[in-house]
């Protein structure tokens, strides 16, 4: 028997023991039913032994919400936070970033020593110990990060003006950023900073670029964005 919504934990549902306390994976989406399933789906098919938060951003999409707590009823490692509303005065991204804060509070409050977070249209290609391992090794490398990269890039990235050498730890890093939207994050750094997202991705991108920190981008891509012919602007798609 699955343990009903607690409104009162701000929609979390707990399911189960967890014992794995080292990341915790964070798919936030809002409607696109076919791409967020898959993104979901992805998570758990390349880390069924991961702990997994799913973040329903406030969907009007029921058949949506419906597949999401069906799933979620039969992972004891999934836990499932339906948002009631999203910030609609952000035309672009929407409450994303309240989202975003939610999962951070609960990662943070537990004790996991990394957030893994992926949007609903992206997709986990694989995923190992080897994997964390290697971040874990990055972040040794270079105290000012605390945010690895994990996507593919797209060829506009990697051949444009997006990448630079980091002379210090050998790898590629992005040029314009001290804090992307997703990828693996370093909690314990993250909390001793007090970090936090602002309302849009340049302004904390470059807020924590001026204040010295890197995004070093993960040698071995475990992400891929999704090529999709809709966008979701003001909660309307």
């Amino acid at each position: 028997m699955t343990e009903p919504f607690d409104k009162e934990a701000h929609g979390v549902r707990l399911n189960g023991p967890r014992s794995n306390r080292r990341v915790l994976h964070v798919v936030v989406g809002h409607g696109l039913r076919t791409y967020f399933l898959n993104a979901v789906r992805s998570v758990r098919s390349t880390a069924p032994d991961d702990e997994i938060l799913v973040v329903d951003n406030a969907s009007s999409d029921k058949e949506l919400r419906a597949e999401l707590v069906r799933i979620a009823a039969g992972d004891p490692n999934m836990r499932l936070l339906l948002r009631d509303s999203s910030d609609l005065s952000n035309g672009k991204v929407g409450g994303l970033y309240d989202a975003y804060r939610e999962a951070f509070a609960l990662a943070t409050g537990e004790g996991f020593e990394y957030l893994h977070l992926i949007q609903g249209d992206m997709q986990v290609l694989w995923w190992d110990d080897e994997m964390v391992s290697r971040a874990a090794e990055l972040f040794d490398s270079e105290v000012r990060c605390v945010n690895i990269y994990t996507c593919l890039l797209s060829s506009d990235r990697a051949f444009g003006d997006e990448l630079v050498q980091s002379n210090r730890v050998k790898l590629t890093t992005l040029r314009h950023y001290g804090l992307t939207d997703t990828g693996l994050y370093h909690l314990t750094r993250w909390r001793e900073l007090d970090m936090s997202f602002a309302d849009s991705e340049s302004e904390h991108a470059q807020k924590y670029l001026k204040q010295g920190l890197t995004v070093i981008c993960h040698p071995w891509p475990t992400v891929a964005p999704i090529p999709w012919p809709a966008v979701v602007r003001r909660g309307i798609q």
